[in-house]
């Protein structure tokens, strides 16, 4: 699909936002900030800041438009106050019905809907009362079905009212809808997950809301959809459409089969500034694109079937990705749209069933990607699995020789961290420190510790104190090997270690707690549990910003003490934006031009502020400090991007966060992190299995913990020596 540049709707006024179509009508809001002043600048979220609070009023319209395009027709506007915004737009037979807000309150949200007759907005009706709605509860869309009945849709519920908003039905199964919309005949849709088995299980059904039954289920092989309007009216062949994170597939009753429609990255679709997905028939796709970088190339967008015939002859090569890439998707579409010659197409594996086994499975059918999106792994292996197996290029002869980028342009630890064995199989433009945290009253502050060190503190604690969040022993287990199963395997020799003592001493710290599987709650009291000393440990990625997190968490006594191994280095860097080369890549150059954009200062310059991670060249990672620590309103950095002092705040169980602009002294802690962190955090799912089914017999005390470790010992080195 490519944009129809011909497509424009004109004559209105303030930012497009979400549209409905219905017939040959597109109906769409409008936002315009009005300046009481006079002037072009627009309000900040604090009347606090008088420097730059501007006073003014915001207004919203209603438009309607040919959907082919055109000039816009004012219909009106509701009497939208400041505090509410439009949810909804309601059309039906071609034409407006209304359109319904939300408020937010001290009290919760309150919905209110705006009916449009005589053209006229009347008097709003107060939907939270009407449909007996708690506080709390999320009002997510609205359909009006076939039959001309209203179909409000909710998180955990859906209720269908007539057309004076009584009651006809609610479908309720007490657990979340996944997904809801109609077919190209009006009827309800509604999709269902279950998870069995390490997979998800993904259906649809048909609710008749007069009969209060549903259909048999409908099979759709996905993982998980776009979100909760992700199905799409049908239009021809298809009954009805659905969105993922990066396609859109008809859908077809009669053989219960899918078929992909739309491929967003394909298209030079920005994935994750999509929405309002409308398919007008199979080969005519309406949406609203918001690109924050890009505002001209903002508002309602129409894409286009394209002939293969007219499309220009470009070196294509393929981009595979585990569970997708937000920045690396963004890279891939401003890279494609930036020259002629080659083309990247990411493979989302995130849109199948189960996406580890569906990679591995092309893998090992020899269909291979010619860039690998490392960030969640590769099929199961990790990168040292891979890069022993031979799947990887060695990078290196391409920086070397490249016009633009040396290897002294990198943070020094970061990058040595990405060499293996002097050859450079993976780069990254970013990233954070992997480590384990504790209290430095009770662990010390410096830095690093044994096994043996790490049981002596663990025994020394209450069998009801817990090592990490969960009472489950295997729970524990797994949270342990996240940063220490490269200690007991070596992918270049093919030898394990587990049978060693500091294994046994994981196997013994792990060995409190129960074997019944833990119940995981929605209120996560990790924060309670770790300032009462129930909870000894948290593990995760650490950024600058997040420094002040974890020390507010733990009331200032944090150490990031690492995980134990011999050597005392058990603080990683941990890169989630990581690529390589396959080895069996027949444009390795073409490839190469690729990658390289994404370390270069251009590039890194314009991303870091909005980064997850840190900057991995030495002259952004400088900014970027600059940035963290800055004070200043309205401060203009080396690169023209204008930097606002950090200010945030959240709450994590009972703990108030507060992120304000780091001190010298919490740069300083974060730089020496990055300064003494060696080697790359990487996670094995295969290697894992192996160790949970084997030490479950130790958990249950059926074996001892010296057999357990003989056992995964063995198993581990056959693995270990049949995959690489």
């Amino acid at each position: 699909f490519a944009e129809d540049t011909g497509f424009e709707i004109t004559g209105f006024q303030g930012s497009a936002d979400s549209f409905h179509v219905s017939g040959d009508k597109i109906f769409f809001q409008t936002y315009e900030w009005v300046n009481e002043g006079g002037d072009e600048s627009s309000p900040t979220d604090s009347e606090s800041d008088e420097e730059f609070y501007v006073d003014g009023y915001s207004v919203n319209r209603i438009y309607e438009a040919p959907v082919s395009g055109g000039e816009a027709t004012e219909i009106g506007t509701p009497d939208v106050s400041d505090e509410e915004y439009i949810n909804s737009i309601l059309a039906k037979d071609g034409g407006l019905y209304g359109v319904i807000t939300i408020k937010y309150n001290e009290s919760g949200s309150s919905y209110y809907l705006y009916q449009y007759s005589n053209g006229s907005f009347g008097e709003a009706q107060d939907l939270t009362k009407k449909l007996g709605m708690d506080s709390d509860e999320y009002l997510s869309s609205v359909y009006v079905s076939s039959a001309g009945n209203f179909v409000v849709c909710f998180e955990q519920r859906i209720v269908v009212l007539d057309e004076n908003w009584n009651e006809i039905s609610t479908f309720d199964e007490g657990e979340y809808i996944p997904a809801v919309g109609l077919d190209k005949d009006g009827k309800i849709i509604i999709a269902h997950e279950t998870y069995e088995n390490e997979e998800t299980k993904t259906t649809i059904r048909i609710y008749d809301p007069e009969k209060k039954t549903t259909t048999d289920e409908y099979p759709v092989d996905v993982s998980y959809f776009a979100g909760s309007q992700s199905i799409i009216a049908g239009s021809g062949q298809y009954d009805f459409y659905y969105q993922t994170s990066n396609s859109v597939y008809g859908y077809k009753y009669a053989d219960k089969s899918s078929t992909k429609i739309i491929d967003f990255s394909g298209s030079d679709l920005p994935t994750d500034y999509v929405s309002n997905v409308t398919m007008v028939d199979e080969n005519t796709m309406l949406l609203n694109l918001w690109q924050m970088e890009e505002e001209d190339n903002s508002g309602i967008k129409k894409y286009t079937k394209v002939d293969p015939s007219e499309v220009a002859n470009r070196v294509v090569l393929t981009y595979a990705s585990l569970w997708g890439n937000y920045d690396m998707k963004n890279a891939i579409v401003a890279y494609n749209k930036s020259q002629s010659k080659y083309r990247i197409n990411m493979v989302d594996y995130s849109e199948e069933n189960d996406p580890e086994a569906k990679m591995a499975a092309d893998i090992a059918a020899g269909n291979l990607p010619d860039i690998y999106d490392l960030s969640n792994g590769v099929g199961g292996m990790s990168v040292d699995q891979c890069i022993a197996k031979g799947m990887f290029e060695d990078l290196m002869p391409y920086l070397e020789k490249d016009p633009e980028l040396n290897e002294s342009d990198f943070v020094p630890s970061a990058f040595n961290s990405l060499k293996h064995d002097g050859k450079l199989y993976t780069v990254s433009p970013s990233f954070s420190i992997y480590t384990l945290m504790g209290r430095g009253s009770e662990i010390g502050t410096e830095p690093g510790w044994t096994f043996e060190e790490m049981k002596d503190y663990v025994e020394s604690k209450g069998e009801d104190t817990t090592m990490f969040y969960s009472t489950n022993k295997s729970d524990n287990l797994n949270e342990f090997m996240y940063g220490c199963v490269s200690d007991f395997v070596d992918w270049d020799s093919g030898k394990c270690y587990f049978d060693t003592q500091d294994f046994k001493d994981i196997l013994v710290m792990c060995n409190r707690g129960s074997n019944d599987e833990m119940e995981w709650g929605e209120d996560d009291d990790t924060a309670s549990m770790i300032r009462n000393g129930d909870m000894l440990f948290l593990e995760g990625s650490v950024n600058p910003e997040e420094i002040q997190m974890y020390n507010q968490l733990f009331d200032g006594d944090i150490s990031f003490k690492g995980y134990p191994n011999a050597e005392k280095q058990g603080t990683f860097f941990n890169f989630t934006s990581m690529v390589a080369i396959s080895s069996k890549c027949e444009n390795k150059d073409a490839a190469w031009d690729f990658i390289r954009t994404v370390l270069t200062e251009e590039y890194q310059s314009k991303h870091y502020t909005d980064m997850y991670n840190v900057p991995i060249r030495e002259d952004v990672y400088e900014a970027y400090q600059t940035y963290a620590m800055n004070t200043k309103e309205g401060f203009i950095d080396k690169y023209g991007n204008e930097i606002n002092p950090i200010d945030m705040g959240y709450s994590w169980g009972d703990v108030e966060i507060q992120i304000k602009p780091l001190s010298q002294e919490e740069m300083d802690e974060f730089r020496a992190m990055v300064e003494s962190a060696s080697g790359v955090w990487s996670y094995d799912s295969s290697l894992q299995e192996i160790i949970s089914e084997e030490a479950m017999a130790y958990f249950k005390g059926e074996k001892s913990v010296d057999d357990v470790a003989a056992i995964i010992q063995n198993r581990a080195t056959t693995y270990v020596n049949e995959n690489r």
